[in-house]
């Protein structure tokens, strides 16, 4: 009696597109959710005519706001929204998308600030005197130190003053005279 033994394989593919940030390291953020064929017809920031879909990706972080990109036939739609579902998406053949998950997952808020989901989108609440979007700007931008120099810090605050000699104050604005 002879006995025969069959080996089934199964292949499972994880599909993820690297995302370089402006530092040029690597964020695996950016992943092809399954939206193939459809495309969002609001939220476009802009489109370029880009030869891949790795430049796509590319442009999208180097722009602010960009959370997600629709490539389609070399046409590259910057979006600033992420999309979980087809709801809203319009049918559309050949296009493929590449986003977060979420707004928030990996938080997009620099200097500590922290996401919320906004609709389709993220908010972010920043720590003591970061602004912008996404808590990009620099506590030292306008200089808030009256009579000293501003020094960026991990206070609460986000920066120190060092202050001229005889003067004092937090943002060196008491003449000690």
């Amino acid at each position: 009696m002879e006995v025969f033994k069959t080996t089934h394989w199964i292949s499972i593919a994880i599909f993820i597109i690297p995302q370089i940030s402006c530092s040029g390291k690597l964020s695996h953020w950016f992943r092809n959710v399954n939206l193939t064929n459809y495309l969002a017809t609001t939220h476009e920031l802009y489109t370029l005519m880009l030869d891949s879909q790795l430049m796509c990706i590319n442009e999208c972080t180097k722009t602010t706001n960009c959370l997600s990109v629709f490539y389609i036939h070399k046409t590259c739609r910057l979006n600033n929204a992420y999309f979980s579902s087809t709801t809203g998406l319009t049918p559309v053949n050949g296009s493929e998308y590449f986003g977060s998950e979420s707004s928030c997952s990996p938080n997009p808020c620099l200097h500590g600030g922290t996401c919320s989901k906004a609709g389709s989108s993220f908010k972010c609440d920043c720590s003591a005197y970061w602004r912008g979007s996404r808590c990009e700007k620099d506590p030292c931008n306008p200089d808030p130190c009256v009579h000293g120099t501003c020094i960026k810090s991990d206070v609460a605050a986000g920066f120190m003053c060092h202050c001229h000699e005889e003067i004092k104050g937090y943002l060196c604005d008491i003449d000690d005279d």
